[in-house]
């Protein structure tokens, strides 16, 4: 990698911002480099003449694309929703090339607290406007999947591979033949939303410079959008959101999940099925996904399923 101070002065000199090399630091994020392989670099810094604070995301030497597949995608999605619903995607102030590598500046928000009661508050505060917001996305990104060939390549060969995956449960093998069964006899209504592919509490910032850290009712921001897509699934995102914010299980979360629900006049069964969909198609693209994690993901989210009676019964 290029030192990290050529790069911020020639980010500087192309964006106008005027950087101070001296305020750089790592970010928590450092401790994924060499864990994960497509994992990013990043820094804090601030500018020169002001307080203002920033957040340098640097692709690695291997995967050198990765930051600008993920701006590209956040701006693919914001341009699908309304302005009011993009402002809370998370789009950088500067962007480029640096030694073959991409790279991104943000503004810096408050990341989700590691002190318990705070993060309580935080949940209490946030967490119903940004379930709010997951069914805008729905709503405004909703597209139908009506023909035989668009809802073979979302959903049954998803779900396919799902039931056919080893290392998953016998439940969730059933539950995979039973959606299967509902789309070949077209008693469930398909469609596709924005998804963001990895949505939970860790990749949701907030603007804190209001009142005390964590404890504002400002903005929340979305960040880390690479693995976004239009053709995605609903449910996944919120069901991945509260599994983080409200634990293994997702208790606490029946309200929030009501309320998504009725924004998408979706039922129980559907629910569970775009959010099984999601899990099988993200099996058969893993890429840098590590297989046990993987497996351990779709468990959780059957298991969070099931604890809000979402899986009707047989």
């Amino acid at each position: 990698m290029q030192p990290i101070e050529d790069l911020v002065a020639d980010a500087s000199r192309h964006h106008g911002l005027p950087f101070d090399p001296a305020s750089l630091r790592p970010t928590s994020q450092a401790s994924k480099i060499g864990k994960i392989a497509d994992a990013t670099y990043s820094y804090y810094l601030k500018k020169a003449d002001s307080d203002d604070a920033f957040v340098i995301i640097i692709a690695n030497e291997r995967f050198p694309d990765t930051v600008r597949e993920a701006t590209d995608k956040a701006r693919l999605v914001a341009a699908a929703l309304g302005p009011g619903t993009a402002r809370h995607i998370l789009t950088p102030v500067a962007e480029g090339v640096y030694g073959g590598q991409t790279y991104a500046v943000f503004p810096r928000y408050a990341t989700i607290s590691q002190n318990r009661v705070l993060r309580t508050i935080q949940r209490a505060r946030y967490s119903a406007r940004i379930c709010a917001w997951l069914g805008d996305v729905g709503i405004q990104s909703r597209q139908a999947c009506d023909s035989g060939l668009a809802a073979d390549r979302a959903f049954v060969q998803p779900l396919t591979a799902l039931m056919q995956e080893t290392g998953i449960t016998s439940d969730i093998q059933r539950f995979s033949e039973r959606c299967l069964s509902a789309i070949s006899n077209g008693s469930v209504d398909l469609f596709n939303v924005a998804e963001h592919g990895d949505f939970w509490s860790g990749n949701i910032v907030y603007d804190d410079t209001k009142f005390f850290p964590m404890l504002s009712s400002g903005d929340f921001f979305v960040i880390d959008w690479r693995g976004a897509r239009l053709d995605g699934y609903a449910g996944i995102d919120m069901a991945r959101y509260c599994i983080s914010s409200y634990g293994a299980k997702g208790g606490g979360a029946g309200n929030v999940l009501e309320a998504y629900k009725a924004s998408l006049n979706i039922s129980d069964f559907q629910l569970s099925l775009f959010c099984m969909a999601s899990m099988g198609r993200l099996g058969m693209h893993l890429e840098q996904f590590p297989k046990d994690r993987y497996i351990q993901l779709v468990k959780s989210v059957f298991g969070f399923l099931g604890v809000h009676e979402q899986l009707p019964a047989q």
